[in-house]
């Protein structure tokens, strides 16, 4: 959606599976955040974004954005399973 010019405001929605019942989910760094042991469910969760972008020239552009995960089985029934919520923001120069 277009509020105003050069503003893109949008909204995603993501699913996030295990590739089998045996894997494991793994942090940035490649190393196991949960072993794929403690259960076979495959389906991990989703996560819903809502972004806005603001295209300041043709060269700049910044955007910020809110997150929502929602656990999904193979994290309750591995551990804490919570809902989590997390904020970010950029500033991209394209050349």
């Amino acid at each position: 959606m277009k509020p105003v010019r050069d503003l893109t405001l949008s909204l995603q929605q993501y699913f996030f599976w295990r590739a089998s019942d045996r894997d494991a989910i793994y942090n940035k760094s490649a190393a196991v955040f949960r072993p794929g042991t403690g259960t076979r469910a495959r389906y991990v969760g989703a996560e819903m974004d809502l972004l806005a972008t603001y295209d300041f020239t043709r060269h700049l552009q910044v955007y910020a954005g809110y997150s929502h995960f929602f656990p999904g089985e193979f994290i309750r029934k591995t551990g804490p399973s919570r809902d989590s919520d997390f904020l970010y923001s950029a500033i991209q120069y394209t050349f």
